[in-house]
């Protein structure tokens, strides 16, 4: 259209013909040059009527052509307002969005010249187009959170003036006007572009070239998959053996909380770490308490499984992991004691399944009963807080006077372990910190104080590991089943940002911790989502279309390979590929809680080698399947400003 220097007119403040022909000739001066074309040619005739007649269709032609460009200038002006300005790069940028405001920044680049944008977001979800010289979109930039940051890297793929509108990020598809409305009020707020680096040709065709390279080697080096069933050989996974044999904690990730063949993959992995490498307890992203029964089923065959499964959340309750519980029990049930597998659970939500309460008042009962009488009332408030109660209970109170008596718990620990024995004393210990540990996060749990409620979650995750393993064999070896998020051994990149469960692993046992990220372009998942129409969250089938462009999903699906493992550990690696591994990603994650209005656009942040030592991949994928009637909503979608908080039973990410 313009330059970068191309003033932004708006149409609709227009008074004086004037100014607007000021500003046409200014901007335009090819329509004036064929204007006095026009006139020239009218005053060859000598005709005085004739000349007239080619005046008047030159002044007409001229009106035609202003018309159009009116046009063209006001749809301009509704894509792009309130700011236009030249990028500078290595500059910083902070500016105010409003609603339905676009602010562009024009940058001329040649050829295969390469720039690197980060934007960070204060109180505002923006999205980044990408304009070609001839205004047309070539890519989008977004992710679905606001207070992050949104990235952009853009090799020009010809010379000309390229477009950067930044813009709230606002989601229409099956979204009501007023939701619509609300959105826009919400989504205001600061942003800052506070870094962009522009590089010279040579550099994007390097880059170009160092990722086809990279491809090429995933090719030569992945494992490819003959199958994500159990039972169905190991010789594609035996190359693993070289890469585990020194490794204590195996992490096994999921980009979802409700896919198949990540579960049914995950279930694969177990069988052969079992049996092939000695591994001997399943630590499980699910209740510490919930998974008591899991155990004792294993063990023994004992309880109700269904009901166990139905306790411990929908992420859990699906038949691909009611398959790999079942494998377990009949593994158990063929070999001796000492070979036997276990099932832990190290999340601290959901205490009260399984008659846990119980067990604690029966034991205080057994060592003290005037202690036992003295808490009955508090564990009782206690309880229903677990469960989700608030209304009416002083949180804070609950939780002084609970801390207090797990005070008097550990000073009368010599006592009661007399009374009892050490086993039974530190399992109710456990109990108790962890019961503790549910009740601080609940105290935490508004909307100021989440993300702390969340950084306490895999601090406490970790916690209850480490307690765990402390009570197995020196060097047992265990796996862990649990999201990418939490597996991932990435650092906190802000102070806004948690530090993970899988970063504590890593400073706990360094190499002895390997960490498995799961990845997928497309398919169906299930996840909690609110239904209008029932007024509570539902367990639905959720639908993906293909990873977004540059995204590390999108990468992996340009291998061509449906489904493989790729180690990014071992061997020297070529330099294009510490390059790939080193750089920052975005790439699917969703948890417990999703949307079909905006599944599509929730990713976050990978460096890979920073996150895990490999991943699997899997192109195209599918729901689990649930153990209970599985609700599919195919009504109208609930504005994303209206989902509720879960208070209970519902174990994001």
């Amino acid at each position: 259209m313009g330059s970068s220097s191309t003033v932004c007119i708006k149409p609709q403040t227009a008074r004086n013909p004037n100014t607007w022909s000021n500003q046409l000739k200014r901007t335009y001066p090819n329509i004036y040059t064929m204007k006095r074309h026009l006139q020239y040619n009218s005053s060859v005739s000598t005709n005085l009527k004739d000349k007239s007649r080619f005046k008047h269709l030159g002044t007409m032609t001229f009106k035609m052509l202003v018309c159009l460009l009116l046009f063209s200038l006001t749809n301009s002006f509704i894509r792009v307002q309130g700011i236009n300005e030249v990028l500078v790069p290595g500059g910083k940028i902070e500016k105010q969005l409003h609603i339905d405001e676009r602010h562009s920044y024009s940058l001329k680049m040649v050829k295969n010249s390469c720039i690197d944008l980060e934007i960070k977001e204060t109180s505002v979800n923006v999205a980044i187009d990408v304009l070609g010289p001839d205004r047309g979109k070539i890519s989008t930039h977004y992710t679905y959170f606001s207070n992050g940051f949104e990235f952009v890297s853009f090799i020009a793929p010809t010379n000309g003036t390229f477009y950067f509108e930044v813009y709230p990020q606002i989601e229409t598809e099956g979204i009501d006007e007023d939701g619509i409305v609300n959105q826009k009020k919400r989504n205001q707020g600061l942003y800052e572009l506070s870094s962009s680096v522009l590089y010279s040709a040579k550099e994007g065709i390097r880059r170009k070239e160092a990722r086809t390279k990279t491809l090429e080697w995933i090719k030569g080096n992945a494992l490819v998959l003959k199958s994500v069933k159990a039972e169905t050989g190991f010789d594609d996974l035996n190359p693993l053996k070289d890469i585990l044999k020194n490794v204590q904690v195996v992490g096994l990730g999921e980009a979802t909380h409700g896919t198949k063949e990540f579960f049914q993959m995950k279930h694969r992995m177990i069988e052969f770490l079992v049996k092939e490498m000695g591994y001997k307890v399943i630590a499980i992203e699910a209740s510490y308490a919930g998974c008591y029964q899991v155990n004792d089923y294993i063990q023994s065959g004992k309880g109700d499984f269904q009901s166990i499964l139905g306790s411990l959340g929908p992420h859990v309750n699906t038949q691909e992991f009611s398959d790999m519980i079942s494998w377990v029990r009949d593994y158990n049930s063929s070999v001796t004691n000492d070979k036997k597998i276990k099932i832990v659970g190290i999340d601290f939500q959901v205490n009260y399944v399984g008659g846990n309460f119980n067990k604690i008042k029966n034991y205080l009962e057994k060592v003290d009963l005037l202690c036992a009488n003295k808490t009955d009332s508090l564990f009782k408030i206690v309880e229903k807080i677990d469960m989700g109660w608030r209304t009416g209970i002083n949180l804070d109170s609950c939780k002084n006077k609970f801390t207090e008596f797990v005070g008097q718990f550990v000073i009368n620990g010599g006592l009661y372990t007399q009374r009892s024995s050490r086993d039974e004393y530190n399992n109710i210990f456990l109990d108790l910190k962890v019961i503790g540990q549910s009740l601080s996060v609940a105290c935490l749990n508004t909307f100021k104080t989440r993300n702390e409620s969340v950084k306490l979650r895999d601090f406490y995750m970790a916690s209850n590991l480490m307690d765990l393993m402390l009570g197995e064999e020196p060097n047992a070896k265990f796996i862990v089943w649990a999201h990418n998020g939490h597996i991932s051994k990435l650092e906190p990149l802000t102070d806004q940002n948690s530090k993970m469960f899988g970063n504590y692993l890593k400073e706990e046992f360094g190499d002895r911790y390997y960490a498995f990220g799961s990845s997928f372009s497309k398919g169906s998942f299930q996840a909690y989502e609110f239904s209008r129409e029932m007024r509570k969250q539902v367990l639905c089938e959720i639908k993906v279309t293909d990873a977004k462009e540059n995204t590390l999903d999108w990468y992996l699906k340009q291998t061509g390979i449906e489904r493989f493992i790729i180690p990014f550990t071992g061997n020297i690696l070529p330099d294009y590929v510490n390059e790939f591994i080193n750089q920052r990603f975005e790439a699917r994650s969703l948890g417990a809680i999703a949307g079909r209005n905006y599944a599509n656009y929730v990713t976050t942040t990978i460096y890979v080698k920073r996150c895990y030592d490999a991943l699997i991949f899997i192109d195209n994928t599918s729901r689990a399947v649930p153990n209970g009637p599985g609700e599919n909503i195919t009504g109208s979608i609930l504005p994303r400003e209206n989902l509720p908080v879960p208070l209970k039973k519902t174990q994001k990410e």
